[in-house]
């Protein structure tokens, strides 16, 4: 093998992650305090009905889907693995989409906020 090539494949395989790419962290003093805090904004910028609907579509599609639900995080549902081949599946997706859709549908889209 040249050296160039193994060079070369050497760098192709090390992920882009590892510690070698990555420069040590640094230690802070186990007794600062940080300079300032985030604080939660006194006012939601978007409508309440709104921001409602989309918790509770992540909620129930967390639940219809728990595999995507773990894709994103959410360990909630992992022992579950919905079988979507079934006609009863399919009825209760199409149930979720529907009820969702008929939420959205109640917003009258130009009196929605930049931020909704």
């Amino acid at each position: 093998m040249k050296p160039t090539f193994a060079l070369l494949l050497a760098a192709l395989w090390r992920p882009a992650g590892s510690a070698e790419a990555q420069a040590p962290p640094t230690k802070k003093p186990a007794n600062t305090t940080p300079k300032t805090v985030a604080k939660a904004p006194a006012k939601l910028t978007a409508s309440t009905p709104l921001a409602s609907l989309f918790n509770a579509y992540w909620e129930d599609r967390a639940k219809l889907f728990p595999l995507n639900a773990t894709a994103q995080g959410d360990n909630r549902y992992n022992d579950q693995l919905p079988n979507d081949q079934t006609r009863t599946f399919r009825e209760r997706q199409r149930q979720f989409y529907q009820q969702y859709l008929a939420g959205l549908l109640k917003f009258d889209r130009a009196r929605l906020s930049a931020e909704d």
